[in-house]
């Protein structure tokens, strides 16, 4: 019997690496997660981070910027008797 493979950290460097190896138009996107134990879940997950990295960086607002915002906004409507947002 083999031991299954404990589930680690995934780095901020190694995720993007990762973004980038899936990026290739003949890229083996289906093995290079199955080497790293991700599914394609995670892999979104992965691009979505780094897409929203570089929009900020374009942008120039903060890392962080849209998440601060949308909290501030769902405080202000608790403030206001609404509903937050979901």
């Amino acid at each position: 019997m083999t031991k299954a493979k404990s589930a680690q950290r995934v780095t901020p460097q190694r995720k993007l690496e990762l973004y980038l190896a899936t990026r290739a138009p003949d890229a083996p996107v289906g093995e290079i997660l199955r080497e790293c134990g991700l599914h394609p879940h995670n892999l979104r997950e992965i691009e979505q981070t780094v897409e929203g990295a570089a929009l900020d960086e374009h942008v120039g607002r903060p890392a962080g910027a849209a998440i601060v915002g949308q909290r501030r906004a769902g405080a202000r409507a608790l403030d206001q008797g609404e509903q937050p947002l979901r």
